[in-house]
């Protein structure tokens, strides 16, 4: 059984690869959300989600926009998104 750490670790790593396959493009968090759920087992939570947005956001690997239609966050991975990725690799 992984322990919280390594799982924390796991879905943040998992969105870094999400993100980073979509090149410069942004990402609406909906669709992050039900795309890292189709890769990851068990699936995430939305706290372990939020979580590990925060945690990247929060060391610059990620960056947001709000829609200008007044939705939600859009994301893309940065430089040191793509450097923390390939250390992870």
């Amino acid at each position: 059984m992984m322990n919280t750490e390594d799982r924390a670790r796991m879905v943040r790593v998992m969105i870094l690869k999400i993100l980073d396959e979509c090149g410069s493009y942004l990402l609406a968090e909906n669709t992050l959300f039900i795309q890292l759920n189709l890769e990851l087992r068990p699936p995430a939570s939305t706290t372990e989600f939020k979580s590990a947005l925060e945690a990247l956001a929060s060391v610059r690997a990620l960056a947001s926009v709000r829609s200008e239609l007044g939705g939600g966050l859009q994301w893309k991975i940065t430089a040191q998104g793509r450097l923390m990725l390939s250390e992870n690799m």
